[in-house]
């Protein structure tokens, strides 16, 4: 073991020059360090959750699951009328025999227009529904609707006098 002296006025020994290393050699060599703490590193330890919780993730899993379900074959119209609620939307589609799981709307709010995504249940009949619904839920629809019921509720009421 050498003693290391604490004179200055000693020259340091000189060292012979590194190779140089090219960039890519460079990356492969450098060392990264990280200072995270070890809580981090540690297992997660996951809280017991209670039977009320349990039950919600559960509901709510399941409830995916069965709107994936329901809209995996689907037919979807839109700018339908505005006018047209849940409700009217199903009795047509009963009236033409289209047997679907659920039917939603929604509105974009940027132009306010409605869209209609109806889940249907045979696959395989998705091109004739299609055909069959193309002229469906439309302004024009929708007043023809009306104007049908308007002609029979008001000939219903005259016969009452």
């Amino acid at each position: 073991i050498e003693p290391i002296s604490s004179d200055d006025s000693e020259p340091e020994p000189e060292r012979e020059p590194e190779p140089e290393i090219e960039p890519e050699e460079q990356q492969s060599q450098r060392t990264v360090t990280f200072n995270t703490p070890l809580s981090i590193l540690e297992p997660k330890k996951h809280e017991q959750l209670s039977n009320e919780e349990r039950k919600k993730i559960h509901n709510r899993t399941c409830t995916i699951k069965q709107r994936h379900r329901y809209y995996r074959h689907e037919l979807t119209f839109r700018n339908i009328d505005r006018r047209f609620t849940i409700r009217k939307i199903m009795n047509i589609l009963r009236q033409y025999d289209i047997s679907f799981y659920a039917v939603n709307v929604s509105t974009k709010t940027t132009t306010n227009t409605k869209q209609l995504y109806v889940g249907i249940r045979d696959p395989s009949l998705i091109q004739e529904y299609d055909q069959r619904t193309r002229t469906l839920f439309s302004t024009h629809h929708y007043n023809k609707i009306n104007s049908r019921q308007r002609r029979y509720y008001s000939s219903s009421h005259s016969n009452r006098r």
